[in-house]
């Protein structure tokens, strides 16, 4: 796991390997004007082996040949009352090439994510502590006071005086 970024990175093979357990992907890239864009994307084709994720562009919306353009795959399951669990995802970065039909190939260049049953919950948890902190710090630096994490206003229905017993 890259502590720095809270999730583990791994090539772009096992990424891609990953990437096509999920029914479909978010297509993410940067629009020519700057905007960043996402949309989802039925994978018609996987090859781990060569480093390729091949599917149709999002009806209505161009994406730049050449362009850096990530795919996500992404599962939770909710637990009524409870939470989460299964909870995984992967992303894949690289290039853009079109073919002669339209297509899209996703050139695979480097991939990350998190899957819950590799890692459970709270181990990940633990593992990013060192990050949250260090980016507390950061903020409190650039702010000239000291940020602390903290509920919203639903969130802290109690008050500042705690919760009645």
């Amino acid at each position: 796991m890259d502590l720095r970024a809270g999730v583990a990175t791994f090539d772009a093979a096992k990424g891609l390997s990953k990437l096509q357990t999920f029914p479909f992907a978010l297509l993410t890239w940067v629009e020519r004007d700057g905007f960043p864009m996402s949309a989802a994307v039925s994978l018609e084709s996987v090859d781990a082996v060569n480093g390729t994720a091949t599917f149709d562009p999002p009806a209505g919306l161009e994406v730049p040949a050449g362009a850096q353009l990530s795919l996500t795959g992404s599962h939770i399951r909710p637990q009524p009352g409870v939470g989460y669990d299964e909870r995984r995802h992967v992303t894949v970065w690289g290039r853009a090439t079109a073919d002669e039909r339209g297509r899209l190939a996703l050139r695979a260049e480097r991939a990350w994510g998190w899957d819950e049953a590799e890692i459970p919950f709270p181990e990940y948890v633990e593992r990013t502590v060192g990050q949250s902190r260090r980016y507390l710090t950061r903020v409190s630096s650039d702010a000239g006071r000291v940020i602390r994490p903290r509920l919203s206003g639903a969130g802290s229905s109690c008050g500042r005086h705690g919760c009645p017993s």
